[in-house]
């Protein structure tokens, strides 16, 4: 890698919300992995649902979609990752990821994660555990949201008895 694709790769890192509590020699070593650059084309599904795959992405630059039963459930887009819960729990993909724009990312295979210092890991870690405190954050606001609407709909308010006309009797 040339010198001046480091350094844009150092720039885009540093406006990296994950990268924010890295040192400048920890950016370093991450940008110094070997094949951890990966351009993914616009509509390619580069995670799989249901695939054993080992690594997560980082995106950064442009957007993807995520579905899960053919519905899109999310967007991703640059400086957030994507694919961290297979790769922290090692389960099968749990959905299908498709870039909506051309995307140039990170991608941590669990071997190259390993080959970083357990300081650096540790800290990569904690930023992923932290973006997963916010996912899980978003939407559970998110449900609230929609449980207020939908109680407009379950909860219409009944009118009070000495509202409603009673038939006489004759």
């Amino acid at each position: 890698m040339s010198e001046l694709s480091k350094l844009k790769l150092m720039e885009i890192a540093n406006r990296i919300p994950l990268f924010k509590a890295l040192t400048l020699h920890e950016k370093e070593q991450i940008i110094a992995i070997k094949n951890i650059v990966k351009i993914i084309k616009k509509g390619t599904k580069f995670i799989v649902y249901g695939d054993h795959d080992d690594g997560f992405y980082i995106l950064l630059n442009g957007s993807a979609s995520v579905y899960r039963n053919d519905k899109k459930i999310a967007v991703v887009k640059s400086g957030q990752f994507v694919g961290e819960v297979g790769f922290i729990c090692r389960e099968p993909r749990s959905a299908s990821v498709i870039a909506d724009t051309n995307l140039i990312t990170f991608f941590f295979t669990r071997e190259c994660f390993l080959s970083l210092s357990l300081v650096l890991r540790d800290k990569v870690k904690d930023e992923l555990i932290g973006g997963l405190v916010g996912r899980i954050q978003e939407m559970t606001e998110e449900i609230d949201r929609l449980e207020r609407a939908a109680s407009i709909f379950r909860d219409e308010p009944k009118a009070p008895v000495s509202d409603v006309e009673l038939p006489t009797g004759s």
